[in-house]
């Protein structure tokens, strides 16, 4: 029988590598450093925004802690 905490921990760190795949496929894919997100002109940040928003299985939370950005700049974008 498994522990529940090694389950649990488990599943955190395979969170925690999922959200650095995303934030390393947001780099590479538009060129953006993470921390830097927030400093880009709002019209660029809404176009990408609106990409990743379309991908399937993202949330509105993750994005935004994944970006940077406010919750509010992802759910208007």
């Amino acid at each position: 029988m498994l522990r529940p905490w090694i389950t649990h921990s488990n599943l955190l760190m395979e969170q925690k590598l999922h959200q650095k795949l995303r934030i390393l496929f947001i780099e590479k894919q538009y060129g953006i450093k993470s921390g830097f997100f927030h400093n880009m002109e709002r019209q660029e940040m809404n176009i990408i925004l609106k990409n990743l928003k379309a991908t399937k299985g993202v949330t509105i939370r993750q994005l935004a802690r994944v970006t940077g950005a406010s919750k509010y700049i992802v759910e208007k974008a």
